[in-house]
């Protein structure tokens, strides 16, 4: 699958490797075309401006910061139709939607789908991280069908929490491991694996 990716920072760049490694190939866009070329030679993937990223891509991974999201969503147009992963933490808000809700206010004819944003950057980039859970919410059940066969790719055991609505315990979920790693402690080589007993 082509997958076009808008950020270039560390998710954007552990998301990336993970899954050229599992065969897809990847195309990152940034404003600064050329920055997006260097990360994308690190790890053999394309690179480019946003817009190029989203024609390129089946699927679009925001990968990029919460105060960012609207005002680069509104530059491309491109995006309707699309599969739209967004990763965004929204650390400050209050708002009492999720983050997931005001970024399909943002984009009405797209199928956005929340993922990574509960995933360290340091377990995403680091390859030998497999089995772990990823959580994924969104209101598109064949938009989220596509994005666990992704996240399933590249190693990660998927669960489906519901709706934009539900992704809010994503949004409270990356709180609780921040403060695990961070404030706690443990460090950032830190994930959650859900299991049934």
């Amino acid at each position: 699958m082509q997958i076009g990716i808008i950020g270039t920072g560390r998710i954007a760049s552990g998301v990336g490797q993970r899954l050229i490694k599992a065969g897809h190939a990847v195309f990152f866009g940034s404003r600064d075309a050329s920055k997006a070329q260097t990360a994308a030679q690190a790890i053999g993937a394309q690179g480019g401006t946003q817009a190029e990223a989203v024609s390129f891509g089946e699927v679009i991974i925001l990968a990029i910061p919460f105060g960012s999201v609207a005002e680069v969503v509104s530059e491309l147009p491109g995006l309707k139709g699309k599969i739209v992963i967004e990763t965004a933490n929204d650390f400050q808000g209050t708002d009492p939607l999720s983050t997931t809700e005001r970024v399909q206010a943002l984009l009405p004819d797209s199928k956005v789908v929340k993922a990574f944003n509960h995933i360290f950057s340091q377990v995403i980039a680091n390859p030998a991280a497999q089995g772990l859970t990823a959580f994924i919410a969104g209101n598109d059940s064949a938009a989220k069908a596509v994005v666990k066969t992704l996240l399933e790719d590249i190693g990660f055991e998927v669960v489906d929490v519901g709706g934009a609505k539900e992704a809010m315990h994503l949004d409270h979920l990356v709180r609780f491991i921040v403060f695990l790693g961070y404030d706690h402690g443990m460090g950032t080589d830190l994930a959650f694996k859900l299991v049934k007993v």
